[in-house]
């Protein structure tokens, strides 16, 4: 009897799981390894952890590539293709994917990805067939932004009435390593998957000045000046960031540096 119980939840949990998709991918590499994951939610999704199911197949160009034993239900597709075959979709230091992918919907974002807009309905033994298209998401050049911005600051000291506000360009670039946002600029030096090393410099404006207010007496001026140093960040289990960063005064107008320290998820 209890044979027959363990023989019979076997067949059931078969039969939930008989779903497959078929997966036709243009613009595939001839070789190396293309992995597929099947996300159920936005949140794992957003981030690209945590899939419900995963499998790497031969890449082999143009065709079509099977997945069996899919649970069904609203699901969202990544492929990707695993250039040096470490299991992990290589980021740059804000995150953005480095290596070829493709989503379903032929899905190509411009930001986070939106799980409603790559999802699709597969229902329980069905064959279901996607077409997607291999594509690097920040091109070969990376992508380029310019505008004009505005930066305001008061100071938060007793009596100090000072305000600032300075007008600069607001150049953006996100490539492979090199990002560049208004007064801040990072460069990735080492890692792409879960743990990422980068030097950062930052403009900073000055919020105040000695005579503003006489609690303010001894301090010196807080001229604008520019802060370097390094930044770490590392992917935590179950979609949290630890990011630990040091800038120091490269001009020593302030006579010092920042530290941070933050978890976000």
């Amino acid at each position: 009897m209890r044979t027959a119980l363990i023989f019979f939840a076997m067949c059931f949990a078969s039969m939930a799981h008989s779903a497959e998709l078929v997966i036709n991918v243009t613009n595939a590499p001839d070789n190396g390894r293309l992995v597929f994951q099947i996300y159920n939610n936005a949140n794992s999704f957003g981030d690209f952890r945590d899939p419900i199911y995963a499998k790497a197949l031969a890449a082999m160009g143009d065709g079509e590539y099977r997945l069996e034993n899919i649970e069904a239900g609203k699901l969202a597709l990544l492929v990707y293709f695993d250039e040096n075959e470490n299991g992990l979709i290589d980021k740059n230091f804000i995150g953005i994917p480095r290596e070829q992918l493709a989503l379903s919907n032929n899905y190509q974002p411009k930001g986070p990805p939106s799980f409603v807009r790559a999802s699709f309905d597969l229902s329980e033994n069905e064959s279901r067939t996607l077409n997607v298209s291999i594509y690097r998401v920040l091109g070969n050049r990376g992508r380029w932004g310019a505008g004009i911005g505005v930066i305001g600051k008061s100071s938060p000291y007793v009596d100090s009435t000072q305000s600032v506000s300075k007008v600069i360009p607001a150049v953006s670039y996100f490539g492979e390593k090199l990002q560049w946002f208004g007064p801040n600029l990072r460069y990735g030096i080492y890692g792409s998957g879960k743990f990422r090393l980068a030097v950062s410099a930052n403009y900073r404006i000055g919020s105040y000045e000695e005579d503003d207010s006489p609690v303010l007496a001894g301090l010196g001026d807080r001229e604008d000046t520019l802060m370097g140093g390094l930044g770490v960040q590392y992917e935590l289990p179950y979609g949290f960031d630890m990011n630990l960063a040091y800038e120091h005064d490269v001009f020593n107008r302030i006579g010092g540096g920042i530290a941070d320290i933050g978890i976000s998820r």
